[in-house]
């Protein structure tokens, strides 16, 4: 396997406590602050890491998660720009309006177990959100 991207590595050590989260709190997590030129990065991370089995996609509904099958993650990852709605004025993602309702399912990222090793194994070479450091 090649090497991960930072962007890459900065998703899946975010994944390793949780196993999972909503990729609004990823984006605004592992861009802090973001800029509207890191949402094809982030998205371009997510695809690459589905590509090579380190995260599954579901939909996080109230109370709990959704499993899609392998077209529909596709589809989804595909489109995922598209769930994003404007950055505002605090460098922070929300979902587009279509997707903003209260209860409504959002797409979430979930470490399969390669993904969740691998994390681990990140956090302890790098440290825990070593991006916000500032060295």
């Amino acid at each position: 396997m090649t090497a991960l991207g930072e962007i890459e590595q900065r998703i899946l050590s975010e994944l390793e406590e949780a196993w999972e989260n909503n990729v609004c709190s990823l984006m605004n997590t592992v861009y802090d602050p973001s800029s509207s030129a890191d949402l094809t990065e982030f998205c371009d991370a997510s695809r690459s890491l589905y590509e090579r089995g380190l995260v599954r996609v579901t939909m996080d509904m109230p109370g709990r998660s959704l499993e899609l099958p392998e077209s529909e993650e596709r589809a989804l990852l595909r489109s995922l720009e598209s769930w994003f709605g404007a950055l505002d004025e605090d460098g922070q993602w929300g979902y587009g309006e279509e997707h903003s309702a209260v209860d409504a399912p959002v797409p979430q990222l979930l470490a399969t177990e390669e993904g969740h090793e691998l994390a681990f194994q990140l956090l302890e070479r790098r440290g825990y959100q070593w991006w916000t450091h500032g060295d």
